[in-house]
């Protein structure tokens, strides 16, 4: 919170602003909007927003662990961490999948030991996925990184993540755009998965399904993985 307060004076909502918010959060058009069979797509995070819009909408707001989780703010320049592990120390930089900063990603792959590559499941719950590129991108991408000769004896962890958003999106979804058979939401990720698993059947890729906002465990499954991973390619990874 400390790193947040220095920036509070810039995130003021006008009196206006704060007024029409609260007014159409109290009125019954946003349930009957919810209501509607066809109805213009809202940010993933609204039903959050309504439900805390008192607490929220204080001009004495300051955001909780949970307000930031439910943020989905998309990743901006490289972001990184210093991560202590056995006996190793572990540079880990956070990397934004926008395709401009893409063309930077081989800067950093030198000396890289492990990546870990996040897939967006709500993703699969979106129309425009389906459209053009989109439903390949992103397997396009990974299949590009296990291809790349500068990450030839890198390990994967692959962090299927949004798992709780992507069961509320789900309810009653047509998957039949994703593969003919999708009878469900859970066939949808299962099949979606394993098409990013199946990219390499020598290199192993450790896999996990994650509901950030709901993910207690999160840390811990990533450095149980990373461990493995240690283990197995001591070799490659220097102790300081």
């Amino acid at each position: 919170m400390a790193v947040l307060t220095p920036f509070r004076h810039r995130e003021q909502i006008s009196d206006q602003a704060m007024e029409g918010l609260n007014q159409l959060i109290a009125s019954p058009l946003y349930n009957e909007i919810l209501s509607r069979e066809k109805r213009p797509e809202l940010p993933v995070n609204h039903a959050f927003l309504v439900a805390n819009s008192e607490r929220i909408l204080r001009r004495d707001y300051m955001p909780t662990e949970s307000d930031l989780l439910y943020m989905y703010a998309a990743t901006c320049g490289a972001d990184q961490h210093i991560l202590r592990m056995h006996n190793s120390i572990f540079d880990v930089t956070e990397l934004p999948g926008h395709h401009i900063f893409r063309r930077k990603w081989p800067d950093f792959f030198k000396n890289t030991h492990t990546v870990i590559f996040c897939v967006d499941l709500a993703e699969l719950c979106q129309p425009a996925f389906y459209s053009g590129h989109l439903k390949d991108k992103t397997l396009s991408i990974f299949k590009a990184l296990l291809n790349n000769e500068l990450l030839r004896k890198t390990s994967f962890i692959m962090l299927f993540n949004k798992k709780d958003l992507f069961d509320e999106l789900s309810q009653g979804y047509n998957f039949e755009q994703l593969a003919p058979q999708m009878r469900s939401g859970q066939e949808a990720l299962s099949f979606y998965r394993n098409l990013f698993l199946h990219l390499s059947p020598v290199k192993k890729i450790f896999n996990h399904v994650i509901s950030l906002t709901k993910a207690p465990n999160l840390g811990p499954t990533v450095i149980e993985s990373l461990t493995q991973i240690i283990r197995s390619n001591k070799e490659n990874v220097q102790p300081y």
